[in-house]
């Protein structure tokens, strides 16, 4: 599979299905100063790498604020 990545900084998901979401084997999803509220789930990693450095806003989701392996990252 191909590898796909998703560098999010500065976005805001809300009220939606789910805010941020990465499945698949190749894939990674990098968060960071962006927020996920008010969706059914805020962040869901199925597969792949969900990684976040740290600084974002993910709360007041339905469902769940995080599902699935979030992993930090060091700023630099």
């Amino acid at each position: 599979s191909a590898l796909s990545a998703l560098a999010a900084r500065r976005v805001a998901a809300s009220d939606n299905l789910i805010g941020f979401y990465q499945s698949g084997s190749g894939g990674i999803v990098e968060l960071g100063r962006s927020a996920a509220t008010a969706n059914n789930y805020g962040v869901t990693i199925s597969g792949g790498l969900g990684l976040t450095f740290g600084d974002n806003t993910i709360g007041r989701n339905n469902a769940a604020d995080v599902s699935g392996a979030l992993g930090a990252v060091a700023k630099q």
